[in-house]
């Protein structure tokens, strides 16, 4: 109720008229979607023109990042690589935008094995990156270091397995700062995760969501699409070289590390959620967090892969 008179609010100071609303549309965890932090609602205005609003938790991650969310879905609508903005409301953290027909369907891994599809949203997010767009930049450790902070604050215990993967990933912290500090930053979606894809017909792609837009370097943005679908659906090698054609090997060692620390962001950012929603949503996103601590697991446990890595970074 809360959020709807938020809603309403909305639409009355920016004149929005006679828009007849939904209730929130549902959204179902799956596997690759850890479950929204913001809320949907669907609606029509007067002249019949379908809408979609946003309608942002000031509880969740997304809250803290408006700014460059709000940034991003305005331009990425501007540049037709996301639905069209109608209306942002930064202080409310409320988009409404055009709502696209039943034909969009949200993501899934599996279309990632279809080379049309990769192709496509390769395109989507070099294109984004090409865009004239002042995002505020975000490093992978001060985001592992601000959420176990705040995981302390609010006296919540971690798995003393994400503990230990995240105390092993600290020899990574110089040599990938050192690359990261020779790289150009440029416009990223700031996520692979594919139900922030939406796929059309003739496998057309948009990208929503820009809870995590940042400017990241290209080999950044590179891991975070490879952290989503590799190794379970793709070849991290194979990859890598569709992102980064031109890509160093400091470039690929860099991605792959890269990688690891992404499953540790949301294996933190899960265990936040898990302390304060004791829902099914909540479980379900719990199961999504543990799998991805075990992904990084999984490459910490091959101690000379990482040895090569960190080698192909000096």
């Amino acid at each position: 109720m809360m959020e709807q008179q938020v809603l309403a609010d909305f639409c009355e100071e920016h004149e929005l008229r006679g828009v007849d609303w939904s209730a929130p549309v549902p959204q179902v965890p799956s596997p690759s979607w850890w479950a929204s932090d913001s809320s949907l609602y669907q609606g029509s205005t007067l002249e019949h023109v379908p809408v979609m609003a946003k309608v942002v938790s000031r509880f969740s991650w997304s809250w803290r990042n408006k700014d460059n969310l709000i940034r991003a879905a305005v331009a990425a609508g501007n540049a037709g690589i996301g639905p069209r903005v109608h209306v942002a409301d930064p202080q409310r953290g409320i988009l409404l935008m055009e709502r696209m027909p039943p034909e969009w369907r949200v993501g899934r891994l599996d279309l990632l094995r279809l080379p049309q599809v990769r192709a496509n949203l390769i395109k989507a997010r070099q294109d984004f990156a090409n865009l004239d767009l002042d995002l505020s930049p975000r490093s992978a450790f001060v985001d592992l270091d601000h959420l176990q902070q705040e995981c302390a604050d609010r006296r919540i215990t971690l798995d003393q397995r994400l503990t230990d993967a995240i105390d092993r990933v600290e020899t990574f912290r110089r040599p990938l700062l050192a690359h990261q500090n020779c790289s150009r930053f440029v416009p990223s979606h700031g996520e692979g995760t594919i139900s922030n894809v939406l796929v059309g017909p003739n496998h057309q792609i948009k990208l929503i969501g820009w809870g995590s837009a940042a400017a990241l370097s290209k080999a950044h943005d590179a891991a975070l699409l490879m952290s989503e679908a590799c190794p379970t659906v793709l070849s991290e090698e194979e990859l890598f070289e569709e992102l980064m054609p031109h890509g160093t090997e400091s470039d690929y060692a860099a991605a792959a590390l890269l990688q690891v620390l992404e499953h540790l962001r949301w294996a933190l950012l899960i265990s936040l959620r898990a302390a304060t929603d004791d829902t099914a949503a909540g479980l379900d996103s719990t199961k999504y967090g543990l799998w991805r601590m075990t992904l990084a697991e999984i490459r910490l446990m091959d101690d000379q892969r990482t040895a090569r890595l960190l080698e192909g970074l000096s």
